[in-house]
């Protein structure tokens, strides 16, 4: 700043304060990504009885049916099996395949619909 001598016009402007903005806030915070589990308050044994037959049979996974202990209503429960190396994102295509073919005419339903949990 050659030339500027102190108590010149160009010197004296006010000097700027942060101003608070609201949202600056949340920027740096990430969403907390919340599980199915978060919301279910008990084990899968406190609200359904598993029963004995299986229904088929997968690589990876049986469906079983089992029946809620409250209401008495039978299910189908498919049951993934957890292995080393079993990739998380192919079992959420799974889940959303799922959900995809609920209540299309060529996706039998001999059971109430399926709820992941």
């Amino acid at each position: 700043r050659a030339g500027l001598t102190a108590g010149s016009p160009s010197t004296d402007m006010p000097t700027s304060q942060p101003i608070d903005i609201p949202d600056a806030k949340k920027r740096g915070k990430k969403k907390k990504r919340c599980r199915a589990t978060d919301s279910f308050s008990g084990r899968f044994e406190d609200v359904y009885q598993l029963q004995e037959d299986v229904l088929g049979e997968g690589a990876h996974a049986r469906v079983q049916t089992c029946v809620n202990l409250i209401t008495n209503q039978e299910y189908a429960v498919k049951i993934i099996e957890k292995q080393p190396g079993h990739i998380r994102s192919r079992v959420f295509r799974e889940v959303e395949m799922l959900y995809q073919c609920q209540g299309h005419r060529l996706h039998p339903e001999p059971h109430p619909p399926a709820t992941a949990l």
